[in-house]
């Protein structure tokens, strides 16, 4: 035998007894994590059920993101769906750590996901008007998310409770010394 093959070998003898060491390990681990969620009530699956659509969503970004001036992908399309799916699974992650009123007012960031999809899919064609529209559409759709963020936040479901009329008076206290100087 060759010294290659002995080599190969001994390396190959060498992963296969590491495995064999730390995969009792990695059993015991995983049990006691489980069996800890399980003794304390929690629910894995309910913290990382967002990951099915936002993951997806960015795997589908990924032929556009990849896509280059010479070698364009014919698989950029998928940028479309791919940003909705993003935005729809970062929704839902919000919504999972509580707080689901974010529906209210984040419907707005529809329009930007779709223009943001085929910028990205168009952006190796200057040329193309997108990139100028879709830049303004993308602008009114974010001020819309924040006003109406503003709006659902302070007012309707009042997240800050009865700090905000107190932020809105230091606002005003502010604007007032700063005008004076």
């Amino acid at each position: 035998m060759s010294d290659e093959t002995i080599m190969k070998v001994e390396v190959k003898e060498e992963l296969a007894r590491d495995i064999r060491t730390y995969a009792p390990w990695m059993l015991i681990g995983g049990g006691v994590i489980l069996l800890a969620l399980n003794l304390f009530h929690f629910s894995l699956m309910s913290l990382i059920w967002p990951l099915f659509i936002l993951l997806p969503g960015l795997a589908m970004l990924w032929p556009a993101y990849r896509s280059t001036a010479e070698d364009v992908s014919i698989w950029s399309w998928l940028a479309v769906p791919g940003s909705l799916l993003t935005l729809i699974g970062m929704l839902l992650v919000a919504t999972n750590f509580g707080h689901g009123e974010i529906w209210a007012y984040g419907w707005t960031l529809f329009p930007a996901a779709i223009v943001a999809g085929v910028m990205l899919m168009q952006r190796h064609d200057p040329a193309n008007g997108i990139h100028v529209s879709g830049r303004k559409i993308i602008r009114a759709s974010l001020i819309v998310f924040m006003a109406l963020g503003l709006v659902f936040e302070l007012l309707i479901f009042s997240s800050l409770g009865p700090w905000w009329p107190l932020l809105l008076v230091l606002w005003g206290v502010f604007i007032i010394i700063r005008k004076r100087s």
